[in-house]
C-alpha cells in the first residue's frame, strides 16, 4: 500500500476502535459508579483511539523498507498489451477515492482548527480585560486552596464572564465575575479540584488530538462522556467530607448556573462545562455520591488500559507494515540455478495483468516489470516475486506478480520440468489506443 492508503486505513482502525470503546462503556460506565474511574476510562479511550492516527503517519517520516531479490541474466521479454483498469461510474479510480477521503478529512480538520482559533480568541478577550480580585476573595480562594492541597491560581474579575472559568496550561488562571454571590467557595471549589487534577492542561491536549483526527465522527461523543465524569470527580474532590445541607447548597448553586449562566463558548473549563444533558446525572451523585472504586478495580483497569494501547499500537505498527518496499536488483550466485532457469518461456495461457490504477492516476502511459517464479511440473507459476519495474512505485510489478498467477507455460516446457523449475520474464505495459 502507498502512503495515502495508509492513512487512511490508519483513520478507519481509530474510528473502528471509538465504536468498539463506546459501545463498552456506554453499558457498564454507570455499574463502575467511581467518577475518577470513569474519567480516566474515557480518556485512555481518547488517547487509544487517536493512536493508529499518530503512529501510522509518523511510520511514512522513516526510509522504505528495501526488499534485495536476485536477477538471473538473460530473462526474455513476454510483452502484453493492458487496458487501463476499470474505473467507477463517475470517473474515480481507487487512488482517486483514497487521495478524495483524505482531502475531505483534511479540510474537517481545517474547520475544526478554524473553530478553536476563533473560541481561543474570545478567551484571549475575557482574560486580557480582567482586573484583580479583591484581597478578602483571595484570602478566600487561599484558604480552600490549601485545604485541597494545590498551589494558588492567578486569581481575577470580570464582569464579561457569567460564572468561574479556569484557564491556562502552565500559569493557572482563575476567572471570577464582578459580583460573585455567597456560594463562590464552592464554584472555586470545583475550579481547585479541575487545577488539582491537571483538567485545565488535558482540555487543551484534547483539542489538538480531537484537531489532528477531526474525521473521527465519534470522538467528540468520548470527549463529552469524558467531560461529564470530570465534573463528577471534581464535584466529588471538592465535596469531600461536607454535609448533606452543604451538598444541597452546592446542588442549588449548579442548578442556578446552569439556568442563568449558558457556557462561554471558550476553550476553559467552568462550573457547568459538561453538556446540559449529563445535568440530572450530576446532581444525583452531588447528593448521593458514589463510593471509590476498590484497589483490585483500579488495578484491572489500569491493566486493561495498558493492553489495549499495547495491542492498538501492534496494530499500527502492522497496518504501516504494508507499506510498499524499494525493489533492489541483484546478481544471483548460485550458478547452477542460473543454468537451469528458463528464460525464454512459451506460454499456453499468458499472463495477462491490470493496468495498476496508480500508474494511471501518475499519468504513466508505459511500464514494465521483471518477475521470477517457480514453474511446477504442471506448468502453473508459483512463489513469483518482483526483480525489477520501471517506473518503480507504481504498482507494474504487483500487477506482473498477480497475472503470473493465472499464467501456464506451453506443452513443449513440461518436459523440461521434473521438478520445480525458476522462470524468469517480463511483462510490459502499455495503454492501448
Amino acid at each position: 500500500m502507498n502512503g495515502p492508503q495508509l492513512i487512511l486505513l490508519s483513520l478507519g482502525l481509530s474510528i473502528g476502535l471509538a465504536a468498539a470503546g463506546l459501545v463498552v462503556l456506554g453499558r457498564w460506565e454507570r455499574r463502575l459508579g467511581d467518577p475518577d474511574l470513569r474519567d480516566r476510562l474515557w480518556g485512555a479511550l481518547l488517547y487509544v483511539s487517536v493512536l493508529p492516527v499518530l503512529l501510522v503517519p509518523l511510520s511514512l517520516l522513516l526510509p522504505a523498507p528495501v526488499v534485495v531479490v536476485a536477477e538471473l541474466a538473460g530473462g526474455a521479454a513476454s510483452s502484453v498489451e493492458v487496458l487501463p483498469a476499470p474505473r467507477s461510474a463517475f470517473g474515480l479510480s481507487l487512488n482517486g477515492l483514497v487521495l478524495g477521503g483524505l482531502a475531505l478529512a483534511a479540510g474537517l480538520g481545517a474547520l475544526r482548527a478554524a473553530d478553536f482559533g476563533r473560541r481561543a480568541i474570545a478567551l484571549r478577550r475575557l482574560t486580557s480585560g480582567a482586573r484583580d480580585a479583591e484581597p478578602d476573595i483571595v484570602g478566600k480562594i487561599s484558604a480552600t486552596a490549601a485545604r485541597l492541597g494545590v498551589p494558588m491560581p492567578r486569581v481575577r474579575c470580570s464582569d464579561a464572564v457569567p460564572t468561574a472559568l479556569l484557564t491556562g496550561f502552565s500559569r493557572p488562571l482563575l476567572l471570577l465575575p464582578e459580583t460573585a454571590g455567597p456560594p463562590v467557595e464552592a464554584v472555586c471549589a470545583h475550579e481547585l479540584a479541575h487545577l488539582r487534577r491537571g483538567d485545565h492542561r488535558a482540555v487543551w491536549i484534547e483539542e489538538a488530538l480531537l484537531i489532528l483526527c477531526a474525521a473521527n465522527p465519534l470522538l467528540p461523543w468520548i470527549r463529552a462522556r469524558r467531560a461529564a465524569a470530570r465534573e463528577e470527580a471534581c464535584d466529588a474532590l471538592a465535596l469531600a467530607g461536607a454535609t448533606e445541607a452543604a451538598r444541597r447548597l452546592y446542588a442549588r448553586t449548579l442548578v442556578d448556573a446552569i439556568r442563568k449562566a449558558p457556557n462561554p463558548a471558550v476553550p476553559a473549563l467552568t462550573f457547568t462545562s459538561a453538556k446540559r444533558s449529563f445535568a440530572m446525572l450530576r446532581l444525583k451523585a452531588i447528593l448521593e455520591p458514589a463510593a471509590p472504586a476498590a484497589s483490585r478495580l483500579r488495578r484491572t483497569a489500569s491493566v486493561a488500559i495498558l493492553l489495549t494501547a499495547a495491542a492498538t499500537a501492534s496494530a499500527s505498527v502492522a497496518v504501516a507494515a504494508q507499506r510498499e518496499a524499494i525493489v533492489i536488483s541483484g546478481q544471483s550466485s548460485d550458478a547452477a540455478e542460473a543454468e537451469r532457469t528458463i528464460r525464454n518461456p512459451a506460454w499456453d495461457q499468458h499472463p495477462v495483468p491490470t493496468y495498476p490504477a496508480a500508474a494511471l492516476d501518475a499519468g504513466a502511459d508505459a511500464g514494465s516489470a521483471s518477475v521470477r517464479c517457480v514453474a511446477q511440473t504442471d506448468g502453473a507459476l508459483s512463489s513469483c516475486s518482483v526483480l525489477s519495474e520501471t517506473p518503480p512505485g507504481l504498482g507494474f510489478g504487483a500487477a506482473a506478480v498477480h497475472a503470473a498467477s493465472g499464467a501456464r507455460l506451453a506443452a513443449h516446457h513440461l518436459a523440461e520440468l521434473r521438478e520445480p523449475t525458476p522462470v524468469v520474464f517480463t511483462v510490459r505495459f502499455r495503454i492501448a489506443g
